[in-house]
């Protein structure tokens, strides 16, 4: 009995130790190829890949958001709190803090002018890659540039 159990028990660590940990970043990493943060350098469709650092699982979940910079519209499509894809539009604001920190935030057009549920810090943008914190909750958002 005690070698059936030992048994299980190095079958078990050994699947543990076997799988992938691709799919937690244990670090938020900064672009070295920073861009100025500008509503033209945002402009296009973002992707989010992580959250906190745990990657956003593509198969069951996304978040997606296109930047219309000469608009300076938004259009975001998402199933994160849903199992179905909603679509949403609106405005955005990009502004330099006191700290010289871009910050960026928006209102809805569906909702009669409702706002984002936070502001957001852009940490770093690069031609492929943009992080965000929020000003609240201090969560970290990586989209990559689809």
């Amino acid at each position: 009995m005690k070698l059936l159990r030992y048994a299980i028990f190095m079958f078990l660590c050994s699947f543990i130790a076997s799988c992938e940990k691709d799919d937690v970043m244990t670090e938020i990493t900064e672009p070295d190829d920073r861009i100025e943060i500008t509503d033209e350098n945002i402009q296009g469709e973002w992707m989010l890949t992580y959250i906190n650092g745990e990657k956003l699982n593509s198969e069951t979940a996304f978040f997606n958001i296109v930047f219309l910079s000469e608009e300076r519209g938004f259009i975001i499509s998402e199933n994160l709190n849903s199992s179905f894809e909603n679509e949403s539009e609106g405005i955005y604001s990009l502004t330099e803090n006191e700290e010289s920190e871009f910050v960026i935030s928006g209102i809805y057009n569906f909702s009669y002018g409702e706002s984002w549920s936070e502001s957001y810090r852009i940490n770093s943008l690069s031609p492929t890659m943009m992080v965000w914190t929020g000003m609240d909750s201090g969560d970290i958002y990586t989209f990559n540039r689809k």
